[in-house]
């Protein structure tokens, strides 16, 4: 009877080893087809261009400024809304739990995200233009400064996230503010070397 039940032990623990051993080729799935990985994307000028312009694009399709400066608009009485009746923004009562609120924080962080990833994409490809690639992470750099600077002027100190890796910035503590204005000031004198004066140039 031992000698049985150690068989089916064995016979269940091979396939049991057998099916944890295949789960990782079950989770390599292709990319869906209407996607790149991010070494295509970088591989090409066109493909490169087109990710930087991305990031204003995800900027005006989320009403990103209206979000940001709309606010900021009623709270420092630059703004009245339309309706007259007074709000959470004009009467600065705003509740840590305002919708609003945080859609800013997560549509800045996703602009950084984006320029981020510009910024690591461009730097790693061989195949690009120099001079295209210079003003490309120009572009990022600025518009992560620009992101941050809200982010320090709303919330003071903010996670300083400049990668793309999740394993990396889902563990970041807050950074001081002194800390955050010497990234932005970085990154926008990165940005005013390479930036171009007239964009016909490129």
């Amino acid at each position: 009877m031992k000698n049985i039940s150690t068989k089916y032990i064995s016979i269940f623990s091979f396939f049991l080893l057998l099916g944890l051993t295949s789960c990782d080729n079950a989770l390599d799935v292709d990319l869906p087809s209407n996607q790149l990985s991010s070494e295509s994307v970088y591989s090409t000028e066109s493909t490169a261009e087109a990710a930087v312009n991305g990031i204003y694009q995800s900027m005006v399709a989320d009403f990103y400024y209206y979000r940001v400066h709309a606010v900021l608009g009623q709270t420092s009485d630059e703004l009245v809304p339309r309706t007259g009746i007074a709000n959470v923004f004009s009467s600065n009562e705003i509740p840590e739990t305002d919708g609003t609120i945080n859609t800013n924080w997560g549509e800045l962080y996703k602009t950084i995200y984006n320029a981020n990833n510009v910024v690591e994409g461009v730097t790693k490809s061989t195949t690009l233009n120099a001079a295209k690639s210079k003003n490309w992470i120009a572009e990022a750099k600025f518009l992560r400064a620009y992101s941050y600077f809200y982010l320090t002027n709303l919330w003071g100190n903010v996670p300083l996230v400049l990668t793309t890796n999740v394993d990396v910035s889902a563990l970041l503590p807050q950074s001081s503010q002194e800390t955050v204005y010497a990234q932005i000031v970085l990154d926008l004198t990165d940005a005013s070397k390479d930036l171009p004066t007239d964009y016909k140039k490129l």
